[in-house]
């Protein structure tokens, strides 16, 4: 089992989930977001569907693919496109025509799959109802395999069981394997364990068996590949949580959004110079206060606020950069597309050898000074008011 090879699987598809989500209000298909999500059972979808909340339960039809986010997802409809799908649980129960794709804590699929399948998770089963037409990759802790797979199957797991049919060649990478009396496998069976595969009276393998002792190093990965895609694990992390970070403010304070970055736009200078001051003296007022003992409450809060606005920078900046650089290539600048091409740009601009820090910190200044800059309006704003 290569956890770097799991956690990349998981982080793109859940990363496609999010994004197409993200940007769907921006095209022509159909976005549900919320606390409960549902498309009930006679409703019908004639695009692409896209659902992000607490919970997704999806009884209905979509003529199009269906990507969805959420902690607990319940399909018992019908796509008849491909249905992708990120959750903490994931229940599959209905029909999908074309190709799934599922990454999650605990995955029960017992549906129609046309398909082929892709599934990384926890836990992963394949009920005794489930049909799986195409072919299956899957990842996971758990993997229980009790229904029909139509085509070859690739898995990864510590603990695999297959109890069904497989219709062509199967590999496996696993510690403990066991195929079940109902098992039967019409190609080859290719599995790498340390221990034998325990294979119970009426299970058949039609193929070849190949087993092969794991070396001691890793299998698929040299150590600098692991820490490269570690590397690379890590700026998609960074992208997607900026992301999804940045679409919560846009959403919920648009206005605040707009008007750091129009300052950014308009007084870049005066914001970079400003942030400097204020980057480098709130730490020591910070640390003054705490001296003081009295003001340790107060020293703990402000630094607070200071490292949550140092964070924020990156989303201001990045819509900054965005909208730039789309503008440039005469596209129209949509807030999900500029945020997330920003956040992209972002990331490679600071990762650049050597001038890469100092990018960084200069962006974080822009983006604190348009901060100070813009509260410093509304508070002159509601003094002039009255309000305060």
């Amino acid at each position: 089992m290569r956890h770097p090879l799991i956690l990349i699987i998981m982080i793109l598809y859940a990363s496609l989930a999010i994004i197409h989500s993200t940007i769907a209000r921006e095209d022509n298909d159909v976005e549900r977001t919320g606390k409960d999500v549902v498309l009930t059972k006679d409703k019908v979808v004639d695009s692409d569907y896209f659902a992000v909340g607490s919970s997704v339960t999806l009884s209905g039809t979509v003529k199009g693919d269906a990507y969805i986010a959420a902690g607990t997802i319940d399909f018992e409809g019908t796509v008849e496109g491909d249905l992708i799908a990120a959750g903490g649980v994931v229940n599959i129960r209905g029909t999908v025509l074309d190709d799934v794709r599922l990454t999650g804590g605990q995955i029960i699929i017992s549906g129609d799959i046309k398909g082929n399948l892709t599934v990384a998770g926890g836990s992963v089963t394949l009920t005794d109802s489930a049909k799986v037409n195409g072919s299956m990759v899957s990842a996971g802790a758990n993997i229980k395999v009790f229904g029909p797979i139509g085509d070859n199957a690739i898995i990864g797991a510590r603990n695999l069981t297959i109890g069904n049919r497989i219709g062509g060649n199967v590999n496996i990478v696993a510690g403990e394997i066991k195929l079940t009396s109902n098992a039967l496998i019409l190609g080859d069976l290719i599995y790498y364990s340390k221990s034998e595969a325990q294979i119970q009276k009426g299970g058949q393998v039609m193929g070849e068996i190949s087993h092969k002792i794991p070396a001691q190093k890793p299998l698929f990965f040299s150590p600098a590949q692991i820490f490269s895609i570690g590397i690379l694990a890590y700026f998609i992390f960074s992208i997607i949580s900026a992301l999804i970070v940045g679409l919560l403010l846009l959403r919920f304070y648009p206005n605040f959004v707009n008007q750091t970055v129009d300052i950014i736009k308009v007084k870049s200078l005066n914001s970079l110079g400003i942030g400097f001051l204020a980057v480098v003296i709130i730490p020591i007022i910070c640390l003054l206060l705490i001296f003081t003992i009295i003001g340790i409450p107060l020293g703990f809060i402000i630094m607070l606020s200071y490292f949550i606005y140092i964070y924020l920078t990156k989303i201001f900046v990045s819509l900054f950069i965005g909208h730039g650089f789309l503008k440039f290539f005469g596209a129209s600048p949509k807030s999900g597309w500029t945020l997330l091409v920003g956040l992209i740009i972002y990331v490679i601009l600071t990762s650049i050898p050597f001038i890469g820090w100092i990018l960084n910190i200069v962006f974080v200044f822009i983006g604190f000074g348009a901060l100070l800059i813009y509260y410093k309006q509304i508070y002159s704003k509601l003094r002039s008011e009255n309000v305060i």
